[in-house]
């Protein structure tokens, strides 16, 4: 299509009702004492949706066509969940479990407010 410079696909809207979530289990992250379990939004993406949307990757790598359903899961969290979860061991690698379901964090990328 004239003028379309990158497409991709999403399992939900950006900034739509259908919210996706779950509790996870950190590797090496421990919720200080009263506070909860943190939990995520998430969203399945094809790999260029992160360029797509024009949301920085800071560090790391985007998804690829090998991530597949053979492949390893990984998952790309944003900048404040790295700040805050991440930076509590000083580690870039650690490994999420959502639905008891291991994803290895492998990038982050700029923070966005979803409404």
């Amino acid at each position: 299509m004239p003028g379309v410079e990158s497409a991709s696909i999403t399992s939900t809207i950006p900034f739509g009702e259908t919210v996706l979530g779950d509790d996870l289990n950190i590797s090496e992250y421990q919720p200080a004492p009263g506070h909860p379990v943190p939990h995520a939004l998430h969203t399945a993406i094809s790999p260029g949706n992160i360029k797509t949307m024009g949301i920085p990757l800071l560090r790391g790598r985007d998804f690829a066509d090998t991530d597949d359903e053979n492949a390893p899961r990984i998952a790309v969290i944003n900048e404040a969940m790295a700040e805050t979860l991440l930076a509590q061991s000083g580690c870039d690698r650690q490994t999420l479990r959502a639905n008891q379901r291991p994803e290895a964090s492998r990038g982050n990328r700029g923070s966005s407010q979803e409404h």
